[in-house]
This record gives structure tokens, C-alpha cells and sequence, in this order.
């Protein structure tokens, strides 16, 4: 994992991509995933290949973290919406 800004240190891609694999049978059609330290964005892209979930919210703190303005592939037609919170400081539910 590399280190970046804010003491954080980011997912590598193939790591993410596996982890959500390995969890891709609870991804139920209609389900809608919270990315709640979005960082890099690697979980993000693995879950672009999963079409039937409803949608992604990632929040991270740091405003500059790639994951809040990542590129959404065109195919993707589910929201995808970020925010620049502390999901530890959200009230739940989290819109």
C-alpha cells in the first residue's frame, strides 16, 4: 500500500478487485454499496464490472482524494455520488 496525504494509505487495485469478488455474492440486484473512506478509488473501479447493483456513495475526508473525482465509465448508468465527509461523523442513515 502506498502512503499519501492525511496518513492514508491506499488499496491496490488488484487487492480491491479480489476483496469485492470475494463479496460479490452478497452485491444483490438493487443493492447500493457506501464506500466510506474512498481514498483512491479502488474499490470504486471494482465494483464498476457489478451492473446490478443501484448505485455507489463514496466519502472520504481528504477533499483531494482521487476517489471523489474519478472518471465514471460510460456504461455506468447507476449513481455514483461522493461526498467530503467523515462517514464516522454522519448521522445514519447516510443519503
Amino acid at each position: 500500500m502506498t502512503r499519501r496525504a492525511h496518513d492514508a494509505y491506499y488499496t491496490p487495485d488488484d487487492l480491491a478487485a479480489k476483496l469485492v469478488y470475494l463479496l460479490s455474492a452478497r452485491l444483490l440486484p438493487g443493492c447500493r454499496v457506501l464506500e466510506p473512506s474512498a481514498g483512491g478509488g479502488a474499490f470504486v473501479r471494482a465494483l464498476w464490472p457489478y451492473e446490478h447493483i443501484s448505485g455507489i456513495h463514496a466519502l472520504d475526508v481528504d477533499p483531494d482524494a482521487p476517489a471523489l473525482s474519478v472518471s465514471v465509465p460510460e456504461r455506468w448508468w447507476q449513481p455514483y455520488t461522493t461526498q467530503c465527509e467523515d462517514f464516522l461523523r454522519l448521522p445514519y442513515p447516510v443519503q
